[in-house]
């Protein structure tokens, strides 16, 4: 009997150890990950926080989100899933964190004058990339511009449909595309690692020649009993994410910054800073 009591006791601490280390798990659709990553090493308290960072595209998480994947926190490159997880019941809150830039690279710095994307376009030989409409926002809000262009049926044919926005980047970086719609927040990362001209040879298209890509955050439900501590850590990274010191940082990490707007919450919308009244 003692035996027992004293293994009781190992396994129960053992537990309870585990559950302390376990870290909070954050989906990150992929033009976000660097941005994310920059925003934590630089504040001191989240520097040190035990947190995993799942990356992928943004239908990718959300699928993954549906099939029980051990998430907390999903950080999407649209509303459109944030929203359907919290309809569905997997989602307790929903917040907006930023707002997207599209860009066409490479451009040409020297040409910027006399923009024309069409032509651009159409003088294209090589292969085009944009990331899957159906799989990413970037993609989606990239192919809905260029359905707008007078642009000739070769166009079409010369798409190369990307997994998400950073795949995208990556099919021009490699030479496997010649130009490609990408998230500014890549090139800006990209340039800032690297150093090279090339990442600043692009041409940022105005925000209101394509479907605005307002990028929202979930606070999943817990799939595996989540800790008291793991829910109040949650809670304080999406305070961190949307307080206005960081808002601020995003504009030159290739972000629009936003005034919070409308939140889904199961919990007073107050806690956080700036944040507005329930839908």
């Amino acid at each position: 009997m003692k035996y027992q009591l004293w293994l009781f006791i190992v396994f129960s601490m053992l537990s309870q150890s585990l559950k302390a280390d376990t870290p909070l798990t954050i989906g990150v659709a992929s033009n976000f990950q660097l941005p994310l990553k920059q925003l934590l090493a630089e504040s001191p308290t989240w520097d040190t926080q035990n947190i995993r960072i799942v990356v992928g595209a943004s239908g990718s998480l959300y699928n993954q989100v549906v099939k029980g994947a051990p998430l907390d926190v999903v950080l999407l490159a649209n509303s459109e899933w944030p929203e359907r997880l919290y309809n569905e019941g997997l989602a307790s809150q929903v917040h907006s964190y930023a707002i997207g830039k599209l860009v066409v690279w490479p451009f040409g710095k020297a040409n910027t004058r006399l923009i024309n994307i069409s032509k651009a376009l159409n003088a294209t030989q090589g292969k085009i990339a944009i990331a899957h409409p159906e799989q990413a926002p970037y993609g989606a809000s990239a192919k809905a511009f260029i359905n707008k262009l007078p642009i000739n049926a070769n166009i079409q044919a010369n798409l190369v449909l990307a997994r998400s926005v950073s795949q995208a980047f990556q099919f021009v970086d490699s030479g496997n595309a010649q130009i490609g719609f990408v998230a500014e927040s890549l090139l800006i990362q990209a340039y800032k690692k690297l150093g090279k001209s090339k990442y600043l040879d692009y041409y940022l298209i105005p925000q209101e020649q394509y479907p605005k890509i307002v990028q929202k955050l979930a606070l999943l439900n817990s799939v595996n009993n989540r800790s008291t501590k793991i829910q109040s850590q949650a809670n304080d990274f999406i305070g961190f994410l949307l307080n206005e010191k960081t808002q601020e940082k995003l504009e030159k990490l290739g972000y629009s910054p936003l005034s919070l707007g409308p939140t889904r919450s199961a919990v007073s919308a107050n806690k956080f800073s700036g944040l507005s009244a329930y839908e």
